[in-house]
């Protein structure tokens, strides 16, 4: 958490010295809210599952930009044994993340952003394990045993993301994709997802 804190106020830091040294251009908005699914890895049987995510913009200049984002992954946990399938409880997670991201283009509609932060991801899942099973010739299955593990607690560690946007300056809405690699504690994850904004 220590980590968290001296790494978020670092990234502030960095923020404020670029404004105050960069002012922002009048006609660029400062501020956008943006909207996005991602999907990412997760670890087996399940493979693969959506998040949402909600993130908030700080653009400092056209090149300097702070994001706080906070996302909500929700998705069923499965075991097949020949012809039957076992279904658990729902795998959910919640997860926090900040970013600094450097625009490497210098278009006023288009971005190509990169950059990384903290995060943290907070899981309570109820997982299911290895399953003990007798066939019989017929192909169905006679009995079943299956070990459930609750796992239930938090991750810390820090991700990296491309990000692609574009903006209609018309109406101010962006369109966008990312990629991230996340690298926690407990886990690490890759994540493509899909993002709608507005800027104001």
């Amino acid at each position: 958490m220590k980590l968290i804190v001296l790494t978020s106020l670092f990234l502030w830091g960095i923020c404020f010295s670029i404004q105050a040294q960069t002012p922002v251009v009048s006609s660029f908005p400062k501020n956008s809210i943006r909207l996005g699914v991602d999907h990412l890895s997760l670890d087996a049987p399940d493979g693969t599952a959506r998040r949402v995510m909600l993130r908030y913009n700080r653009h400092f200049t056209q090149r300097w930009t702070l994001e706080g984002g906070i996302g909500y992954l929700s998705a069923p946990h499965t075991l097949q044994a020949s012809d039957l399938v076992l279904e658990g409880t729902r795998r959910e997670r919640v997860m926090m993340e900040a970013s600094i991201f450097f625009d490497v283009l210098k278009h006023p509609n288009h971005a190509f952003r990169l950059g990384g932060g903290p995060a943290f991801w907070y899981r309570d899942e109820e997982l299911l394990g290895r399953a003990q099973y007798r066939v019989l010739d017929t192909g169905h299955i006679l009995y079943y045993l299956a070990e459930v593990n609750h796992v239930k607690g938090h991750s810390l560690g820090y991700q990296l993301a491309a990000d692609y946007e574009y903006r209609i300056p018309e109406v101010n809405v962006s369109l966008g994709a990312r990629f991230t690699f996340a690298n926690l504690d407990t886990a690490i994850s890759s994540m493509l997802g899909l993002t709608a904004g507005y800027h104001f």
